[in-house]
């Protein structure tokens, strides 16, 4: 069963990975990126370079960052390629060094040629005797080392005295054939020392607005509409956190572990990622000494502490929301935060996850592709940042902190979902309401296409769909682990695409450990342990039921007791009564049920079989239930009539139900001789009848109110007593709620239609088969997924005459 519940998302796995792959090398930014040199390659480089200008760099600290230029993307995939823009780099990788009194800092482009050189030196001074003949000497073979045989195609602008900093020359190029686009060189040389070198293409100022424009229209509208909707439900989270823990209904175990995944995350995206180094050198200038000041690198680990607390507020916010609104459907992901790996729902859950993240991974791409929001182009907008960083695979495979589409999609389904579902009204209100809501939050645009509003909300509902049939099916585990593998599976194709054979194999690395982890889940979904989820790693008890280790020894032991008295109450035995085969089981759903099955002899030689529902679970049901058989075997010691019995133990039940329990019932009496059953049912599902000579299977539905709901003259007036003829291999199905409203992982019931068609199925089989068969049916119909209540069911099945 778990095979054919992820068959659907293994063909979905096809279309969306399938797709991602043959669009990506089309669509994507990062395929016309041409990274050739690694982090280690533009250190190596930075060094040469340095020595070549007599700077021995060896034990200086050293920083590596990449910085994406976006007018030069939009050139290179508007305008016609040639020789001369073939100078224009999308990427620079710059790498800045420093030894508390010295600071450089060299950058490369794309394909690892010299873009710029800034070096600082306060104590060096220029030479006296060097002439303006040599230093202009020395500036053009700084120029040469930059452009290479294309310096004859720059020619001098400029050249001015800086005082003491130096000389410096700016030339500059331009060709018809690349229309407004030019290139300009600038270098501060020092007597024999160059100190300043850089090629900077000069865009039209058209471009650059349009560029310009574009993104912060769209980032102001989508950081707007994120940041209230955010703040939002980020104040209502902290409302219920701050509750949660007043009234102990967070587990802080689990909090625990979720802050630890978001600090590890974090951590991963700051230290190996690469974003502590960002930070560094964006504080280092070239007038001021290194290290980086002290403030500049608190301000960044405060900011990020400050991301882990929202995550954190939200995760809290969840748990509380789960002990209002069981169906939050949060079990399996608490289930993996506590460590049940193993567990076949939990990988399976996983799994289906990981295998329909490539359906929201390509959408951005089917967008482009479709023109449904006009002319767009894909974006990428922290790959880049995977070339300078010292793991690029491993951070691959991480998301991109607070704001990203795996931390989006949790709050989405894990809290603002639950909460409009739980304190709306109307279901269908509430789905509507945190759809619209989660729409809003992912209008992400470090994800969508482009900054581009029409763009990110087209991709945001279509994704809110996805993320939908994915709670209703499985759960929030398989919504997150759909996130996680749409968010990391670009950005290892991004260092797929890149000629540099070392980002090449971290990015092969990436997608064959995605793979792994794939695989291993899949595994685990078809062999691992039929460990029970739902109870075992349930969020948390209800409120007020958070107790210590020696309340819930004694509660245990409580429960054990009422167990042994329950299992008591059932028959030991099935009756031998001629002419008729009969088989019964009870299932509870807890450590103590609330429902009934019994058989009764009659003072006139028929049979009784009553088969009931106490309303409510645990040891307050079982209390009732056992109330209600004693009840039922007095009234029928001097009662043969099965509406005189009931209206007996109604009246007694309506005096002591002071809590407004209540009992549902079905009661039918069987006469061998005549081979007739006569009925009553009180409020309780319809039990099913297979004629076989008749070839109908029909429902049994006398009319008649729960026990213990009226007085017991409204009852009587209600109750009503039928009778059937039973003809040979005829069969009864008399069971409880639980059987038919066994729910599924995509909340639907198992029902009364299927019911009556396993009853068909059964035409041949004795009682104890056709009893199996029919549980068998609830369960495989329920694909692992654990009843939510008793289940009972009575099979009679009348023998040949």
């Amino acid at each position: 069963m778990t095979i054919r519940r992820l068959l659907i998302p293994g063909i979905l796995a096809i279309i969306g990975y399938g797709t991602l792959a043959l669009l990506f090398p089309r669509l994507d930014p990062s395929a016309r990126w041409g990274m050739t040199d690694s982090r280690q390659q533009a250190v190596t480089k930075a060094r040469e370079v340095a020595l070549t200008h007599g700077i021995e760099t060896t034990g200086w600290k050293t920083y590596i960052t990449t910085r994406r230029d976006r007018n030069a993307e939009r050139w290179l995939a508007t305008k016609p390629a040639s020789p001369f823009t073939a100078r224009l780099s999308p990427l620079t990788t710059d790498v800045v060094m420093g030894n508390g009194k010295q600071a450089m800092r060299i950058s490369f482009a794309n394909d690892g040629r010299l873009r710029s050189f800034k070096y600082h030196d306060p104590e060096n001074k220029a030479p006296a005797s060097s002439s303006p003949e040599n230093i202009k000497q020395t500036a053009a073979a700084a120029l040469k080392e930059l452009v290479g045989d294309d310096n004859a195609q720059f020619a001098l602008l400029s050249e001015a005295d800086q005082a003491n900093e130096g000389r410096r020359f700016t030339w500059e190029a331009a060709k018809p054939e690349a229309g407004p686009l030019k290139f300009t060189v600038e270098a501060l040389v020092q007597g024999q020392l160059v100190k300043e070198l850089t090629l900077k293409p000069v865009y039209p100022p058209s471009l650059i607005e349009e560029v310009a424009q574009e993104n912060k229209q769209a980032e102001v509208i989508l950081a707007a509409i994120t940041f209230t909707t955010m703040a939002c439900g980020l104040l209502v989270a902290l409302i219920f956190y701050f509750f949660g823990v007043a009234r102990r209904s967070v587990a802080h175990r689990v909090t625990l572990v979720f802050t630890l995944i978001a600090l590890s995350i974090l951590a991963i995206n700051a230290w190996l990622g690469g974003a502590l180094e960002i930070q560094r050198s964006e504080a280092i200038d070239p007038t001021i000494n290194l290290p980086l000041p002290g403030n500049a690198l608190l301000s960044f680990i405060v900011s990020q502490l400050l991301a882990v607390l929202l995550v954190v507020i939200f995760e809290g916010g969840s748990q509380a929301i789960s002990t209002r609104n069981p169906s939050s459907r949060m079990k399996t992901f608490v289930a993996l935060l506590r460590g049940k790996i193993f567990a076949r729902p939990v990988a399976t859950h996983l799994a289906a996850g990981l295998l329909c993240g490539g359906l929201i991974a390509v959408l951005p791409y089917l967008l482009v592709v479709s023109r449904l929001a006009g002319q767009l182009q894909t974006d990428n907008t922290a790959s880049h940042r995977l070339f300078s960083s010292l793991a690029p695979g491993l951070v691959a495979l991480t998301p991109r902190g607070v704001t990203s589409l795996t931390f989006s999609l949790f709050i989405v389904f894990g809290f603002m979902v639950p909460l409009t579902s739980t304190y709306l009204r109307s279901p269908l209100l509430g789905r509507i309401a945190g759809f619209i809501i989660g729409v809003l939050i992912m209008t992400d645009t470090d994800y969508f296409t482009g900054s581009h509003v029409i763009a990110a909300l087209i991709v945001g509902i279509i994704t809110m769909l996805i993320g939908d049939q994915l709670a209703r099916r499985f759960d929030l585990l398989a919504v997150v682990a759909a996130g996680f593998a749409a968010e990391v599976i670009r950005p290892p194709m991004a260092l797929l695409m890149q000629p540099a054979s070392s980002l090449k194999m971290s990015g092969l690395l990436a997608l064959l450990t995605l793979g792994a982890v794939l695989v291993a889940a899949l595994v685990v979904a078809w062999k691992g342990s039929e460990q029970a989820t739902i109870e075992e790693t349930a969020l948390i008890p209800a409120a007020g039921q958070v107790v210590d280790q020696a309340e819930r020894e004694r509660l245990k032991a409580e429960f054990g007791v009422a167990r042994r008295a329950q299992q008591q109450m059932l028959p030991d035995s099935v009756p031998d009564f001629p002419g008729f085969e009969i088989a019964g089981i009870c299932r509870p759903s807890r450590e103590v049920g609330g429902d009934l099955y019994d058989y009764i002899p009659m003072s006139d030689g028929r049979l009784g079989i009553v088969v009931a529902d106490v309303s409510g679970k645990g040891v307050p049901a079982s209390l009732y239930m056992t109330l209600t058989k004693g009840l039922m075997l007095s009234a029928a010691q001097d009662r043969t009539d099965p509406g005189e019995i009931l209206c007996e133990v109604n009246k007694h039940l309506y005096e002591v139900c002071r809590r407004k329990m209540f009992v549902t019932l079905f009661f039918g009496i069987i006469d061998p001789q005549k081979r007739t059953m006569t009925y009553s049912r009180a409020g309780h599902n319809p039990p099913v009848w297979r004629s076989i000579s008749a070839q109908s299977t029909r429902l049994l539905r006398p009319a008649g109110p729960g026990l213990g709901l009226t007085s017991s003259k409204a009852f009587d007036r209600v109750l009503k007593v039928e009778e059937i003829q039973l003809d040979s291999h005829d069969a009864l199905f008399i069971y409880s709620d639980g059987i038919t409203e066994a729910m599924n992982h995509i909340n639907e019931e198992y029902g009364e239609e299927r019911l009556m068609a396993a009853a068909e199925r059964a035409d041949g089989l004795g009682a104890d088969e056709a009893l199996n068969a029919v549980l068998g049916d609830v369960s495989a119909f329920l694909a692992g997924n654990p009843p939510q209540d008793d289940q009972t069911l009575v099979v009679v099945r009348v023998g040949a005459n």
